[in-house]
């Protein structure tokens, strides 16, 4: 049996330790996985045309360059000419040399619980590399017979599909019929239970079920919200349209009342300077009557300040034509004072209905303001 150790990893950049040819093939491994430590088991035909199988235990979690750089990755892997039925032994092999041999050595535990290189490069440790390797040789004596293996005939070629299982939740069957069927299988005893794998794939249907359902009755609430929504936009647009007309139908009316308000205004005002007109053509009419019934005072005589006659000449002349004179005047002063008593009455009546529009006016104009 041909079997052959091959390490590499990122201790300060890439470093590769093993046959040359396979260097690019393991370069592939440097890819920002974030996978706690794994077994991949791979059938692949190498550079020489030859076909192998390769077990390459990786570690990505937690691993960091000597610089302290994150995003680093360990792998130490055994390829042979023919494929390892026993998994298991294979995973606990390779899983307890990097505990013993090269964890705490090549790499070692922080403070912070990261693994950090303590090596530049591989070749700088290439013969503790020999020296694992022979212990590697002597443990597969001990865990391995000719039953363990078998030819790799009848495996599919390399494709880009890995199959994920966990370590203890599978069978030698299981785990051959995925490399022959895929040409690679990971194992790893963190991945997820069958069982796991089973609840977390009836949780993700729920869940997506859920989603679903969600979905639907969000789109079906957005459809109604939505309908409610223009119901109350239609309603607010009919009010706000109602609203308008009623409010250019007051603006109107207001317009018209200010328009009356300022026509009756001028009225009253109007009114002012007619009643004030009035007012001064009454006094002016009152001064008149009483400078005439003062005037007709003045030419009347008073009767009491006439002195008798003695001689009978003066009671057959003169008292004759005083006393007719007397009569005369006495008349007209009675015909001047009550027509002027007359003219005064009418003005005044006058004055007074028109006193009594302008307060009705007064009180019309001071309502319409109070309302409106």
């Amino acid at each position: 049996m041909d079997v052959e150790l091959f390490m590499s990893g990122t201790p300060a950049g890439e470093s590769f330790w093993g046959k040359e040819e396979e260097r690019k093939y393991f370069s592939t491994f440097y890819n920002g996985s974030k996978d706690k430590p794994k077994m991949l088991v791979q059938v692949r035909k190498a550079q020489s045309g030859k076909t192998y199988c390769y077990y390459n235990y990786l570690v990505y979690d937690g691993v960091v360059a000597s610089d302290g750089r994150a995003g680093s990755f360990f792998c130490v892997s055994l390829r042979t000419d023919c494929y390892c039925r026993e998994y298991g032994n294979m995973y606990s092999l390779l899983d307890g040399i990097f505990r013993e041999r090269i964890a705490g050595h090549f790499l070692k535990r922080t403070q912070g619980g990261a693994l950090k290189y303590e090596i530049a490069n591989f070749d700088s440790v290439s013969a503790e590399i020999k020296g694992i390797f022979e212990e590697v040789m002597r443990r597969m004596k001990g865990l391995f017979s000719a039953e363990s293996f078998t030819g790799l005939d009848g495996f599919a070629k390399q494709s880009n599909a890995v199959a994920k299982v966990n370590l203890y939740d599978c069978t030698e069957e299981t785990i051959l019929g995925y490399v022959k069927k895929y040409g690679a299988v990971e194992l790893s005893p963190y991945f997820p239970s069958e069982k796991e794998s089973a609840a977390r794939r009836e949780g993700e249907a729920k869940l997506k079920a859920a989603n679903e359902a969600f979905e639907k009755e969000r789109g079906e609430m957005n459809k109604e919200y939505e309908a409610k929504v223009r119901s109350v936009n239609s309603k607010l647009e009919n009010e706000q349209s109602r609203l308008n007309g009623i409010i250019e139908t007051e603006r109107s009316n207001m317009e018209k009342l200010q328009r009356d308000i300022k026509k009756r205004e001028a009225e009253i005002d109007g009114l002012k300077s007619y009643v004030q007109r009035l007012e001064e053509e009454v006094k002016k009419r009152d001064k008149t009557a009483r400078e005439v019934i003062d005037l007709l005072g003045k030419q009347l005589p008073d009767q009491s300040s006439v002195q008798p006659q003695t001689t009978e000449k003066r009671k057959s002349g003169h008292r004759f034509n005083k006393t007719e004179n007397m009569q005369a005047e006495s008349e007209e002063k009675e015909r001047w004072i009550p027509a002027a008593s007359k003219e005064v009455e009418k003005l005044r009546q006058r004055l007074l209905i028109v006193v009594i529009l302008l307060l009705l006016l007064v009180v019309v104009a001071v309502i319409v303001k109070e309302f409106f």
